[in-house]
């Protein structure tokens, strides 16, 4: 799915997930959106106060997700934020802590540190709802998932954020047992 600003929605984006989930889902789904877009625009004018920038076009990304493994029932997550085009914060799942890779993003690691209640909610989120979500979506999409095609990629352009540690590549790769579910 996607959320678009312009009329307020989330619209799904493949038929399983269309056929799957109803009215009273995609309302939720966008009330939720609606919410994060405000939160961005909210993150943005603090970054900007941050760093200085009192205008110009600023970016946040954010990518976070979860995966699972079907094979062993091995778990793992991710969430990242990048600031134009740069990585500026990341969560340690394992000592359960923000980390920022730049000076600039140390004020909002620790803000974020020091909210334990901020954290347990991540980390339930990530270790419990999001994977009981990807075994739900993964059953949707299994015919999908079932299927032997070339993977497809695509990719925004201009843009140099990539997942921390990646050293400024990015390797796509298609796995039959291990999934994943996330948000760019």
């Amino acid at each position: 799915m996607y959320f678009d600003s312009n009329i307020k929605k989330a619209v799904p984006e493949t038929e399983w997930i269309r056929q799957n989930e109803g009215a009273d889902y995609w309302n939720r789904e966008t009330q939720n959106m609606i919410t994060q877009h405000q939160t961005f625009k909210n993150n943005i004018q603090i970054a900007k106060d941050q760093l200085n920038q009192s205008a110009g076009v600023h970016t946040v990304q954010e990518t976070y997700g979860c995966e699972w493994d079907d094979q062993t029932g091995e778990t793992n997550a991710f969430r990242q934020f990048g600031y134009d085009g740069e990585d500026f914060l990341f969560l340690d799942f394992k000592e359960l802590r923000f980390i920022s890779p730049t000076l600039q993003g140390f004020p909002t690691s620790q803000k974020l540190n020091n909210d334990r209640g901020f954290l347990e909610t991540d980390k339930h989120y990530f270790s419990a709802q999001c994977i009981q979500w990807l075994k739900k979506y993964v059953e949707y999409g299994k015919s999908g998932l079932e299927k032997t095609v070339s993977a497809q990629v695509s990719l925004l352009q201009n843009y140099k954020f990539l997942p921390y540690g990646s050293n400024n590549h990015l390797d796509a790769k298609w796995t039959r047992i291990s999934y994943g579910c996330g948000a760019w």
